[in-house]
């Protein structure tokens, strides 16, 4: 196999080639015109004073909210919000408030009188689709682990009785 010594020929190669030789390196320059935006900096969002790391003086200049804490997921994150990034229970608890808000989501459809669809909604009709031995594995453990658990629950409340 004969090895290229003369990577010029090779069309893109080299990242830290000449930047007049780059193809993206117009994306780099600021356009004369400007960039077309109103501001130096974005301005800051009102936020949730009690989500903010201790890490850091505010939260950043943009970020998301489209979900606003509330119930026992919002007390779960503020105490979460109240540790480190650098520990291992602040992202278990973000995790496990996560887990809370789908059940209250759950709840929250029982409540308005909707059905809550969680195979649906988790995705299953596309892995039955397009992922058929995924989706009948997991169907299949799903199975004998239900039945493990009937049966264990049969053993525990009958089989001691003689």
């Amino acid at each position: 196999m004969e090895q290229i010594r003369d990577t010029s020929s090779i069309k893109g190669w080299g990242a830290d080639s000449d930047k007049l030789n780059r193809p993206a390196h117009t994306m780099w320059e600021i356009p004369i015109e400007g960039t077309g935006a109103h501001w130096e900096t974005p301005e800051q969002q009102p936020g949730f004073k009690d989500f903010v790391s201790i890490e850091r003086p505010r939260v950043t200049k943009v970020f998301g909210n489209t979900v606003h804490p509330k119930g026992l997921s919002g007390l779960v994150r503020k105490m979460a919000f109240k540790k480190s990034e650098g520990t291992f229970s602040h992202w278990m608890m973000l995790i496990f408030a996560d887990r809370i808000g789908i059940v209250e989501g759950y709840l929250d459809d029982f409540k308005q009188g909707k059905l809550p669809h969680p195979l649906r909604e988790r995705g299953w009709n596309m892995d039955k689709k397009f992922k058929t031995r995924r989706y009948y594995k997991v169907l299949t453990m799903s199975g004998l682990l239900t039945v493990g658990l009937i049966a264990s629950v049969v053993k525990l409340t009958y089989g001691n009785r003689r």
